[in-house]
């Protein structure tokens, strides 16, 4: 964070590929009197309850993780079931959800 929050001009937004590593960004600019959202907004990916009961609750990307789980188990079952190889893949598209909160 020292280090990205030195380059000119310092960013005015980070998004973190983890709740958890947005919440050490968040930790890190309260020790370092950084304004969030002020002077930094930001962005966690996974939407856990760490993003929405920390001491400054954090945006984040929710996306339907228990969809996704069963879609995945499906898809196994289905490879497991058959007697095919080689199975034309199955593509789907599940729209992540902004979950707008204080950090952004």
């Amino acid at each position: 964070m020292a280090r990205i929050m030195k380059s000119s001009p310092p960013p005015t937004a980070l998004f973190a590929s983890t709740d958890s590593l947005a919440v050490g960004a968040l930790h890190w600019c309260r020790e370092n009197s950084v304004a969030v959202p002020g002077d930094l907004a930001i962005v966690g990916y996974d939407n856990t309850e760490i993003s929405r009961y920390g001491t400054l609750p954090l945006t984040a990307v929710n996306y339907a993780a228990d969809e996704i789980s069963r879609i995945g188990v499906d898809r196994i079952l289905k490879h497991i079931g058959s007697r095919e190889s080689g199975h034309a893949p199955d593509v789907r598209l599940i729209e992540p959800e902004l979950v707008i909160r204080e950090s952004a």
